[in-house]
This record gives C-alpha cells, sequence and structure tokens, in this order.
C-alpha cells in the first residue's frame, strides 16, 4: 500500500513549542494512507499524482501567450480599462479557430450496406441491407457440361484449372474489374444466318464465343462450362453486352448507380439561416470541461426538437423559408461541437477503465484497483476521524458548476447572452455550517487568487468565532481542510504561501489540507449545492432570476 504524506503549515513562536511537517512515512498512521495532501517543498512525486489534467476546474492562463496571440485591434479591446464581459467574450469568439463537429467521423466502410457489398463482389455469403434481409449462400463452382457439348469442355480444362479461374475471379472483389474480365474472355461472332423470334422483348444481338486462357493459350468453351467454372448466370453476361455496344465494344461504361447527379439540394441561404440561429444561442462555461477542450455548451432546458421549433417559428415570423428538423440536426451535430450542459459527477477513471475492460484485463488490474478501493475507504475514515476527534476546525470546499444567469422557463431568455455566476462552498462538518462565497465573471475569474481569497475570508471567520467563543486559547486554532486535487485552484505554490500568510494574520496554530482521492471526491459539500440547485428550480417557477443578487 502506497503511504502518502501530509503537512502541517505552523506558525513558530518565539519561546512557544511549534509542530514540525511529518514527512517520514515510518511516523504515519494508517489511517492518512487514503489521503493525500499538498507540500511546500513542492516534491516532484506530488506533482506527478495530481488530476490537474483531468480536473474539470483547472483552467490554466497564460496573459503572455494569449496576448501574442490576438490581433492588435483585438489586443486594444481586452486591454482597455473601459472592456466589459461582452467585449472580453468578442475577443475569444474572435480567436477560436472554426470548430469540427461533434459526432464521430464517418466509416463508410464499416456499414452493413458497404459490407454486404464487399461480400458480394468477393462471392461470399451476405445480408442484403434492405427491409427483408435476405441472405444469400456463398458462391460455388458448377458442375461442367456434359459430354455430348460440341467442343468437349471438359476435356480441354481440368478441374483444378477450373478452381485456380474460379478463385482467381472472385478474389478481384471489384464489379468492374469482373466485367472487364468477362469482356476480355468474350469475342462476338457474326453468323451466316440469323433466325429471330417474333413479338420478343430482348434487341437482337449477335453470337459470342467464350474463351479461358490458360497458360497463356486462349481455350475456346461453351457458354455453359463458362458460366458454372465461374459460378454466375446470364445476367452478368447480358450487362457486359449491353455496356460493350455503347463504345464498340472495346470497354465497358463505368457503373452509374447513384451518379445521376439530380440530387435535391438547398439553397446555401437557407443553411446560412440555420446556422446564425445556432450562433445566436449563447454558449456557457462548464465547470466539468477540461481546459484544452474546444467544447462549447449551452444550456441544457431545451433539447434539440425545441431548438428546431424556435427556428421553424422565427422563419414564418419573418417570412423566410426553413429547413426540416433532419437537415437542422445534421447541421448541428456535423458543423458545430456545442453540448446541452448537463451538470454530472466526476467519475474514477481507474474505477471505468475497470468495468469497462475484458475479464483477462480485470486479471492484470485486480491488485491495482483492490488498493485504489483502500485507500477510498482510508480516505473516508481519515475524513470521518478528524469530523469526530479532531479539536479544532474541519471543512470540506468546493467549487459549484456555473450558475447562468439570468434563468427563467421563457424561451426568450434562452437566447440572451448569460453571465457566469461562481459559488465556492465551504461545509464545517463539525457544526454543519455553510458558508458561500458568490461573485460572477465580471468582477473576478476562479482560478487560484480568488479561491485563496475565499479561504482567507474563512479563516478570518473562525479566528473571530473562535475567539468570541473563547473554545481554544490564543494562537491554538488547528484547522483541517479536505478538497479536490484540482492543481489550478487549491493545489498550488499560491494557496501554500496564503496559508504561511495566514498564520501570520491570525490566531491559528496550523493549517492541514487534505486531498481527496482523485474521482471520489464527493462530500458534505455536494448537499448545499443540491439544496441550492433546488431553489433555484423553484425561484424560476415564480418567476425569472434577472441578477445574481
Amino acid at each position: 500500500m502506497k503511504q502518502n504524506d501530509y503537512y502541517l503549515f505552523t506558525d513558530e513562536k518565539p519561546g512557544g513549542s511549534s509542530t514540525k511537517a511529518v514527512s517520514d512515512e515510518s511516523e504515519e498512521s494508517d489511517s492518512s494512507e487514503g489521503s493525500t495532501t499538498s507540500s511546500s517543498s513542492g516534491n516532484s512525486h506530488e506533482e506527478d499524482s495530481d488530476d490537474s489534467v483531468l480536473d474539470p476546474n483547472y483552467t490554466p492562463v497564460d496573459v503572455n501567450s494569449r496576448n501574442n496571440q490576438l490581433p492588435d485591434e483585438l489586443l486594444e479591446l481586452a486591454e482597455s480599462d473601459e472592456s466589459t464581459v461582452d467585449n472580453r467574450r468578442k475577443v475569444k469568439h474572435s480567436c477560436q479557430t472554426k470548430k469540427q463537429g461533434k459526432k464521430r467521423v464517418a466509416k463508410p466502410e464499416d456499414w452493413h450496406k458497404n459490407k454486404a457489398k464487399r461480400a458480394r463482389n468477393s462471392g461470399t455469403s451476405y445480408i442484403t441491407s434492405s427491409a427483408s434481409r435476405k441472405k444469400f449462400p456463398e458462391r460455388k463452382m458448377m458442375p461442367p457440361c456434359t459430354q455430348k457439348c460440341r467442343l468437349k469442355c471438359s476435356t480441354k480444362i481440368s478441374e483444378d484449372d477450373r478452381n485456380k479461374i474460379f478463385a482467381d475471379y472472385w478474389s478481384l472483389k471489384d464489379l468492374q474489374r469482373q466485367r472487364d474480365f468477362l469482356l476480355a474472355s468474350m469475342v462476338e461472332i457474326k453468323p451466316k444466318y440469323r433466325y429471330v423470334k417474333e413479338n420478343t422483348t430482348r434487341e437482337p444481338s449477335h453470337n459470342n464465343a467464350f474463351y479461358f486462357e490458360i497458360n497463356k493459350e486462349k481455350i475456346q468453351i461453351c457458354k455453359l462450362f463458362f458460366k458454372a467454372t465461374l459460378g454466375i448466370n446470364d445476367r452478368p453476361i447480358r450487362t457486359v453486352l449491353q455496356k460493350r455496344t455503347m463504345f464498340s465494344g472495346q470497354m465497358i461504361t463505368e457503373d452509374q448507380r447513384g451518379k445521376h447527379g439530380k440530387h435535391a439540394k438547398i439553397d446555401d441561404k437557407i443553411k446560412d439561416g440555420v446556422r446564425a440561429h445556432i450562433n445566436s444561442i449563447p454558449r456557457i462555461p462548464s465547470h466539468y470541461c477540461r481546459a484544452g477542450s474546444s467544447r462549447e455548451y449551452i444550456e441544457g432546458g431545451k433539447s434539440l426538437a425545441d431548438l428546431h421549433r424556435d427556428y421553424v417559428d422565427t422563419c414564418k415570423k419573418n417570412n423566410e423559408a426553413f429547413v426540416n428538423y433532419m437537415m437542422y440536426s445534421r447541421i448541428f451535430n456535423h458543423e458545430f461541437n456545442v453540448s446541452f450542459f448537463i451538470p454530472k459527477k466526476d467519475q474514477c477513471d481507474l474505477c471505468v477503465e475497470y468495468s469497462n475492460s475484458k475479464p483477462e484485463e480485470k486479471i492484470e488490474m485486480e491488485v491495482r484497483y483492490q488498493n485504489h478501493l483502500k485507500e477510498i475507504q482510508l480516505a473516508r475514515k481519515e475524513k470521518e476521524q478528524d469530523k469526530t476527534s479532531h479539536s479544532g476546525a474541519v471543512a470540506v470546499f468546493d467549487l459549484q458548476s456555473v450558475l447562468p444567469c439570468p434563468t427563467a422557463q421563457s424561451s426568450k431568455f434562452y437566447y440572451v447572452s448569460k453571465l457566469s455566476v461562481f459559488n465556492l462552498t465551504v461545509f464545517d462538518l463539525k457544526s454543519n455550517e455553510v458558508q458561500c462565497f458568490v461573485w460572477h465573471e465580471g468582477e473576478l475569474n476562479r482560478g487560484a487568487n480568488e479561491i485563496g481569497t475565499c479561504l482567507m475570508r474563512y479563516f478570518n471567520f473562525l479566528s473571530d468565532k473562535y475567539k468570541t467563543n473563547g473554545d481554544q486559547e490564543e494562537d491554538e486554532l488547528e484547522i483541517v481542510l479536505f478538497s479536490d486535487n484540482c492543481a489550478g485552484q487549491q493545489k498550488n505554490k499560491f494557496i501554500v504561501g496564503m496559508y504561511f500568510y495566514a498564520l501570520t494574520q491570525y490566531n491559528i496554530k496550523s493549517i492541514t489540507h487534505k486531498f481527496l482521492i482523485t474521482g471520489h471526491s464527493q462530500n458534505e459539500r455536494d448537499n448545499a449545492h443540491s439544496v441550492i440547485e433546488r431553489q433555484i428550480n423553484r425561484a424560476k417557477k415564480a418567476g425569472p432570476i434577472y441578477s445574481p443578487e
């Protein structure tokens, strides 16, 4: 079992006792195995073990690299003292590259109809792609002509040569090449006398002689032997004869199925109207979105069918042409990398990988997975132990998913550009008190500076609370914090520096920050977030929410 270090940030007073950082693995208790915490020394293994890439809150910002990529006019707009949230959004959207569709790349080779076509051309068994799902057997070589044949075909060509010709023909696996082979194997014969049946539907055609080439020698055979050796009927031969006449019998025209060029097309102006409607839907940042993702999110209050109905109503009101739902969804899915925002809990990569693995792969992962489960239990045990036995303050904190504002049940609010509102919740595990720090994107971002400021205010609140209640002596307050492993918000040097600064400003003896196991950081603060979301849904039924206040 891997031993994980945790460290105490202490304030050493002259002549007083100080608590040193516990770094020796042999001195750790078993209860600390399930939690990981940050170190002020910045060990390399601590940096490698975090989940900054997976954590949805991690949004690093490099001002220098960002400004170097901006056009001059947009850079002036971004750096202007009077630039508003809308201006910053214009800079952001102007610098984004063209998004690719969110749908996966089409693979026509894996389509059922194309698989059936390849199987048909290769002579193997296949099932049609039509509704009947008719099954056709594998092509087989049929018995040759009898001894009564005038050309005595069976004596000219052996059974082994027939098998080789059959295999070579169907190994072409291409209808055009097979037709070329049939054309090269036939020679037109013009008889002296010709008898045509009356009232026949077939067009008059000349007779043909059939040949197989064996050891570079052309051997004439009858039509029955020709068809039986290749395992075909009269239809491929008639098709080749019809196509041969178009070019004086020298070559065959290409298959024209699906190439008539008379497909129904929609005017580009109508498609541009669909794109304009989709672009008019405001995007919202996702709390669960990775830093490097190009996916954009829109509010999940409507479905794709609802958006199409709104689009149709708008076109009818303006007396404009509109597309059907199929074309609207095709443009939405293939030209835009946009998804509906649906809040969800973070999932553990190891647990998902184990559940989706094959039985033989699970055997290899069993030891690592069982150790992972033990670490989860130890982490929860560590939190419960601090909650019950620690004499100081024990709290968990996390940033809630983005709250868009304004919001309401009305359809008009869906297409209004929204403001992103952030909420950092700090839940006291001992007193069940909740502190919420709320701000919007027009005031601040959601990085380490903002999280550190909220924690400083919380430390100030705790210091005054314990000083007023007299629960602990002066400079004896010990604080234990639990959070997830977001490197961009709380697992970084800025938060560590803030902890040292807080020790000098308030009557705090030590600050211990413990990080829960990645993907299993669910805790009591989720209850507070659930209450807030329920109240928001209840308030929306009574009327719209116009401002963050």
